[in-house]
């Protein structure tokens, strides 16, 4: 016997108000940014693409994004996550802050928002583990690096992300437009 699944025309449906409600709990995550944090605009006007592009890099021909992997090693690894625990925090938190402070120093702000991946399945649906069908979703993140140290900016990024880990559902298009008319853009 198959385990039982969550339809996902239901789940659709039944995720309007959440989403709804996400949503505007996400704009507020993101209320007062008077910049943007377009890292692609910043390297785009400073350098030319071939220049910024480290050994690794993957030019996509039609986008002209670059990716670049790294992979870290066993030991690496295992720093990331002591260094994590000694101030209370995933490693996740670690690379969120690292990246925050990449995209500080290229755009001249101390406040930076860039996008994370989420898996979109909530957990408290039953059977929505064996379902089929398209739940990623993409949401902000904003990170304020201004701080006492870094261990309380850690820790504040840490409770923030805590606070928002169970509204996923939010839309980012809607995130995205809101914050647009709040800048009058």
């Amino acid at each position: 016997e198959l385990p039982p699944r969550y339809p996902y025309g239901q789940f659709v449906e039944d995720m309007q108000p959440r989403v709804k409600a996400d949503t505007e709990l996400w704009i507020d995550h993101v209320a007062g940014l008077d910049h943007t944090s377009r890292v692609m605009d910043v390297l785009t006007s400073t350098a030319e693409p071939d220049a910024l592009a480290p050994d690794s890099a993957n030019t996509d021909a039609d986008s002209g994004e670059e990716h670049c992997i790294v992979e870290l090693s066993d030991q690496q690894k295992a720093d990331l996550s002591r260094c994590a625990r000694t101030v209370g925090v995933t490693p996740n938190t670690l690379i969120h802050i690292a990246w925050a402070c990449v995209v500080a120093a290229l755009t001249g702000h101390d406040d930076a928002v860039f996008g994370v991946v989420t898996s979109g399945r909530p957990s408290e649906l039953d059977g929505i583990d064996n379902t089929i069908g398209l739940f990623i979703n993409t949401l902000p993140v904003r990170v304020n690096l201004r701080g006492d140290s870094l261990a309380s900016i850690l820790r504040a990024h840490a409770r923030a992300q805590a606070e928002l880990a169970d509204h996923t559902s939010a839309s980012l298009a809607d995130i995205e437009r809101r914050v647009d008319d709040s800048r009058g853009e």
